[in-house]
Formats: C-alpha cells, structure tokens, sequence
C-alpha cells in the first residue's frame, strides 16, 4: 500500500506541483510570442501614423520599447496569470479528481474532453484565433501529461488531504465575497496596494505592462487608433473629404499600410467595411456618414476574434489568480508546518495559518466604509486627520458629490503627500473644480512620478472642457514613458473637442 500523504517525504510532495508549473510555462512561452506579436504591430502602425503627420499613441518613450523582449515577456506575464493559470489549476483538478477520487471513470474524462473541444471551437467561432487556440490547447495537454505521469492512482482514503485546504479556500470566497461590488478593485488597490511599498510596486508593475498585454487581445473598437484605407473613390477630393471625416473618429487614412486594420470599399452607394482577416459588414454610405460610432461598432462585434478569449481571461483572473495565491501559500506554510508541528499536523495547521492571512489581509478593506461617516460638515476637519483613510474619505466624498476643492484650502497640504491615494483622489476630485488654481495644479499633477496619479489628472483635466490644456497634454503625451498615461492622456484630448489631424 501507498504511503498516506502526510507521510510522504518532503521532495515527493514538491511532484504535485510540477503539473502546474509545466503548465504557467507552456502559458509563460505562449503569452509572450502573443503580446510580442502584437507589439511588432503596434509599432509598424505607430510608425506609419507618425510619419503621415498624426499624433500617435503610443509615442515618445514607449514606442522604443515594442521591440523588447522584456515588454512582451511581462506583458505576457498578464495572460499566465489569468487564463493560463485558469486553465492549468482546472486541468490538474480534473486529472485529480479522476486519478484519486473519481477511482478512473471513463465517463468524467469523455466530460472533460467535450468541455476542452467547446473550448477550442469557441475560441475559433469568429476565424481562425491562433494564440487562444495555443492556449486552450497546449496549456491543458501539458498540464495533463505532467499530472498524469507524476500522480499515481491510490484507493485511500486522501479527506484530509483535500477537504481541509478546500474548506479553507471556501471560507475565504465567503468573506472576501462580502466585499463584492463596483468599488471592489479600487479599495483592494486604496488600501493594499497604494498603502505599502511592495503593493505599489506591484500597482506599478500593472500601470506599466498591461496595455501590451491589452492590445493583443482588444477588439477593433477598443484599441485607441485605427489604420484605414479607402478604395472604389474616383475623385481625388473625395477621398481627402473621407479622410478628414475618418480622423475624427480616430481613423487615420494610411494607403500605404501593409495591414489597415480597415479597409473601406466604396460601391456607388454601399460601403463595404473589411477586416484584415477579410471578414466584412455592408451597409449603405449614407447609414455610415448619418452614424458613424454605431457603424463602427457592429463592424467591430462582427470582427471580433478575441471576445470568448477575453471573457475566459477574465474569469481566469478573478478565479484562478486568487486561487493560485492560496495554493502557493499553502505549499509554502505547509513547507514549514511539517518542519515544526510534523507531517501529521502540516495539513490543518498550514490550512489555519491560510485563514488567518486572508483575515489580516480583508481588515483594511473595512477601513473603506470610512467615507459612508463623512459629511458634508466633517470635511474641513477629515482632511487634517491624523488617519490616511480618513483624509482620504474627505477628498472622495468632494469628489462624489462634485463640491468645489478650492472651498476647502486645507487641501493643498496634500498635494506634497507621500501618499499616491492621497494624490490620485486629489486630482480626481479637481475635476470637478473650477478654480484656476487647481487647474495649475492639475499641470503639476500631470508630471507626478506616479502613474496613478498622471492618468487621474488627464481625466480630470479632460472632464473640465478647459480646451487650454490641450497643448500642455500633447507636450507632456511625447515625453511620457508609460503607455497607460499616454492612454489617458489621448482621451483626454479628445474630451476636450481635439481631434487627429495631419498637422499634429
């Protein structure tokens, strides 16, 4: 007979993981060709829209960085995270319940197997998607392979094995559940991350390399520049009328392109919109001119490739991330409670020291209701309390409520805060000001060293339909060396009226 699990010796154990980490591998190398792809083509199309005279996003800085490997590696680090960890964490568990519950049945595996075939179909409904294919693919096979040459087929009875550390995991979602709403990422960021040096350094991490990841995957409508290319107009003042027209909805008429992301193809009255993978949507010229947006938008639901993948992702993200933190914290508690409690006790011990991690980790978001105890008398002395949190309320409670920030000057003692919440509330809360004072701040904010900050101001210096700020932001847009602000930036440009040009 097979030795019970908590008497199995310390390198034995580190086998169960060796599936889960074949597994982010395969996603690691997938992921990274992905977004490495993608960023190749970011760059020929930023590198056309800059030399046809328009303004391009992304610029400056961060355009060098699209031919980097290290831009597509932690780029792609977004996609590990998410689906691939999804994917793998769910094939290990199937293979697990198979080998060491289930007692093989060759019912379940036809089950798993027509769940991994709806997989790869939908990830191809619209055209062929190769990196999602990759992904559903190779991620599961090799998760499966690994699982199933590591992880023997045992009758015994494994409850404590499992049950405990699921339990535990249950327990977990319950309480963490309690703080499901549409604040939720904002106080986990307020007040885990932005509170203490190693949160802000993952919150930077995010600002810096998401959009390469995001880009690979957006759908046409919601990438922020589209190349274009018109044919079938005979007159040469047609087609610069178009083209003036386009740029306004940020398509940029490139006839030299190799790849436009689209092709428009006039036919007398009909227009006939082409995707590159020559997919199209047909609809009278006049329906398109009368309302462009709306065109544009069943043109980018009709050639949308990525849309299942991006939900998986999701999920993938707000399910297998966290569920991937708690097995890794266990192992490593686990680790430790055989060296100190022995092997029979590590299960429930490092199980409770689990629970115990998510508590402290969920008591600061109770701090968050603090701006439920503000009101409107309150404020002038909340923004000089001792506590961050309560600060903190104040501003958003001036915010929420679109109350005048310069009616309270005690505020500008926070513009110097050490504090990136306190800054970023601050800038958002100037959006609704019509002070000339805080629009000169809002300029300040704007070249704070926080990305958090820089792209709270852009929108706030959109919102304020202050068309002065357009030069300020193209000029700090060119110098900027973080795709997420540039991104920020763009939109408030365009918030404020401006709109491409080949004089930009």
């Amino acid at each position: 007979m097979d030795r019970m699990p908590s008497e199995m010796p310390h390198e034995e154990s580190l086998v169960r993981f060796l599936p889960i980490v074949t597994g982010l591998l395969i996603s690691q190398a997938i992921a990274t060709a992905f977004v490495y792809r993608s960023d190749l083509h970011v760059l020929a199309r930023v590198t056309a829209v800059q030399e046809a005279g328009y303004l391009a996003i992304p610029a400056g800085p961060v355009t060098a960085t699209l031919k980097s490997f290290n831009a597509a590696f932690w780029g792609g680090l977004f996609f590990t995270l998410s689906v691939g960890v999804g994917l793998t964490l769910a094939t290990w568990a199937a293979i697990y319940l198979w080998k060491r519950i289930l007692l093989p049945r060759r019912s379940f595996l036809v089950s798993c197997a027509l769940a991994w075939v709806g997989l790869l179909v939908a990830a191809n409904w619209k055209g062929i998607a190769l990196f999602p294919s990759l992904f559903f693919l190779l991620v599961p096979l090799g998760t499966a392979w690994t699982a199933v040459a590591t992880m023997p087929v045992s009758q015994e009875n494994r409850t404590l094995q499992w049950i405990v550390p699921l339990a535990t995991l249950i327990l977990m979602t319950a309480l963490w559940t309690t703080q499901l709403n549409r604040d939720l990422f904002v106080t986990i960021r307020d007040q885990i991350l932005l509170s203490n040096p190693i949160g802000r350094s993952v919150n930077d991490f995010y600002y810096r390399y998401t959009l390469y990841a995001a880009e690979a995957f957006k759908s046409f409508q919601q990438k922020t520049l589209h190349t274009c290319q018109l044919e079938g107009l005979d007159a040469a003042s047609a087609a610069r009328q178009w083209e003036a027209f386009l740029a306004r909805y940020d398509l940029l008429v490139l006839p030299q392109t190799r790849r436009p992301d689209l092709r428009m193809r006039f036919s007398g009255e009909t227009l006939h919109m082409i995707s590159g993978q020559d997919r199209s949507v047909t609809l009278p010229v006049r329906q398109f001119k009368s309302d462009p947006q709306r065109a544009l938008q069943a043109f980018s639901k009709a050639t949308d490739r990525y849309g299942p993948f991006r939900r998986i992702t999701l999920i993938g993200l707000l399910i297998g991330f966290p569920t991937l933190l708690f097995v890794t914290v266990y192992a490593v508690l686990h680790w430790l409670a055989q060296k100190l409690f022995g092997v029979r006790r590590a299960t429930i011990v490092s199980s409770g020291l689990c629970l115990a991690v998510g508590i402290l980790l969920y008591l600061p978001m109770l701090k968050a209701g603090a701006i439920n105890a503000i009101t409107l008398e309150k404020i002038p002395a909340a923004l000089t309390a001792d506590d961050w949190t309560t600060r903190v309320a104040a501003i958003r409670y001036i915010e929420t409520h679109r109350l005048e920030i310069a009616d309270y000057p005690v505020y500008q003692r926070l513009l110097d805060s050490p504090l990136v919440v306190e800054r970023y509330w601050l800038a958002r809360a100037m959006a609704g000001s019509r002070s000339e004072q805080t629009y000169a701040q809002l300029l300040r904010l704007m070249q704070d060293t926080n990305p958090n900050v820089t792209c709270q101001a852009f929108y706030a210096l959109g919102k304020r339909g202050q068309r002065a700020a357009i030069e300020p932001i193209k000029v700090r847009l060119a110098v900027s060396s973080n795709w997420y602000s540039q991104w920020y930036g763009y939109r408030a440009l365009r918030r404020l009226g401006w709109h491409q040009s080949r004089s930009n």
